[in-house]
């Protein structure tokens, strides 16, 4: 079960018996250096002036992050940031999605649980934090936009968190 305190979490996972923090959702790639049981964040920063063309991203860093030759992204423009996401979101960032959806207009006392992929989309069931209680279900497509239409509300998922 994922739960929103703060930033995004994942419950703690364990490798060879160590505890290892779980992902963390931040504006950087990470990464954990599992083989030595130790949690080792790095973070590559490069400066570049913005050119005519606007900018471009370095092989190296691109290769860092994951991507691969004729992968689709969607690049997001925020406040005060550029993110960059594959086009077919994973199960971990449909989660954060959906536990930022929940917390923001349903309540602080919810999670999400195990999000499923389902023919072309993500059903990802909303949870009480504090009971085994089912509040409804959010529906996003594998580019991670939520489907209203194939969603419940957050007006009813708040009425049913109020139900005995």
């Amino acid at each position: 079960m994922w739960q929103r305190k703060g930033r995004y979490h994942r419950p703690p996972q364990t490798v060879s018996g160590q505890a290892t923090l779980g992902r963390v959702k931040s504006d950087v790639k990470t990464r954990r250096d599992l083989t030595k049981g130790v949690n080792a964040m790095t973070m590559t920063r490069v400066v570049q002036r913005v050119g005519a063309n606007g900018l471009r991203l370095p092989k190296e860093l691109v290769e860092g992050w994951g991507a691969k030759e004729g992968q689709e992204v969607i690049i997001e423009l925020a406040r005060s940031s550029i993110r960059i996401v594959p086009a077919e979101l994973d199960a971990v960032e449909i989660a954060d999605r959906a536990a930022t959806y929940a917390f923001d207009r349903v309540g602080d006392a919810t999670a999400v649980g195990e999000p499923e992929r389902v023919g072309e989309g993500w059903r990802v069931p909303i949870l009480l934090s504090y009971r085994p209680k089912q509040l409804g279900v959010l529906t996003y497509s594998l580019r991670g936009e939520l489907l209203p239409e194939e969603s419940d509300s957050a007006q009813t998922m708040r009425e049913r968190s109020r139900e005995g």
